[in-house]
């Protein structure tokens, strides 16, 4: 063996121990995150656990699917025309925005009249995208609708596999995307605030409801206060979300349902019912 061979071999097995000690390094850093990000969950479930509940904010009203609906008005899921019917005595009530937490792919008989109902502004319904990857023969749906106003960022996510969208009978101008991302352990704590899809973005149904109560509004991001606070705020005129550093939403779990202010659908039908204001 020539001297400069020597060197040559020397400098290869440097070049290997830099190398493996990055690799080492890098695996190092990924277990700590990992470790990290669990922890981090841990704390903010026993934190939660202690709190005291938070109050409703002003101006959210739930419309119940309860028992009294069921037994009045039918087993779920309910007829197209009585959801058409829902959402014009919501808006006759004087109620600014409707949240639809449900998904329609499929057509339906009164399709029509639900349709006309849906198209008004005021109006945000639910699609779902499948990320999860063990889901055999995730469907395809409807039409899954991708939101132009939506922010420009990308949560990480795994890759799109199907969807439950908008069935093509109806229409709807604000689509926001129902998907859960449970963690690990089954625990639903975060969800992706935009998923994206080669070219297309969909928001998360809370920022749909954003767009479509600040129609004439921007979207912001600014730096959080991270490990005290989120990674950072994405906002839109008096809307708030907090992110997290892959770009999902936390989900609050401050109050019990029965915090919230509820109405019954059935008595959201029912002309002679009192109701408490919806404006």
């Amino acid at each position: 063996m020539t001297l400069s061979e020597g060197e040559g071999q020397g400098r290869r097995i440097v070049f290997l121990a830099v190398w493996l000690l990055l690799v080492g390094l890098a695996a190092g850093l990924l277990v700590q995150t990992r470790v990290l990000q669990v922890m981090d969950q841990y704390l903010q479930d026993a934190l939660t656990r202690i709190q005291a509940p938070v109050a409703a904010p002003d101006g959210i009203t739930l419309i119940d699917i309860d028992e009294r609906s069921l037994q009045e008005l039918g087993p779920w899921p309910w007829p197209r025309p009585v959801l058409a019917q829902l959402s014009h005595a919501l808006r006759e009530r004087g109620a600014r925005l409707q949240v639809w937490d449900l998904v329609l792919p499929h057509e339906a008989p009164g399709d029509a009249a639900l349709s006309r109902e849906l198209a008004h502004p005021d109006v945000v319904v639910g699609q779902i995208a499948v990320l999860d990857p063990q889901v055999d023969s995730p469907p395809r749906e409807g039409r899954l609708q991708p939101g132009p106003q939506a922010p420009d960022l990308c949560s990480r996510h795994a890759p799109v596999t199907g969807h439950l969208g908008l069935s093509p009978s109806l229409s709807a101008p604000h689509i926001g995307h129902l998907s859960a991302t449970p963690d690990p352990d089954g625990l639903l704590r975060r969800i992706p605030a935009v998923i994206c899809d080669q070219t297309h973005r969909y928001p998360q149904l809370a920022l749909a409801a954003a767009i479509a109560a600040t129609p004439d509004q921007a979207w912001q991001t600014t730096p959080g206060d991270w490990p005290l606070g989120p990674h950072q705020w994405l906002t839109r005129g008096p809307w708030r979300f907090a992110l997290d550093a892959d770009g999902y939403l936390p989900i609050p779990y401050q109050r019990p349902h029965s915090a919230w202010p509820a109405i019954s659908a059935s008595r959201l039908l029912d002309p002679a019912a009192a109701l408490p204001s919806l404006n």
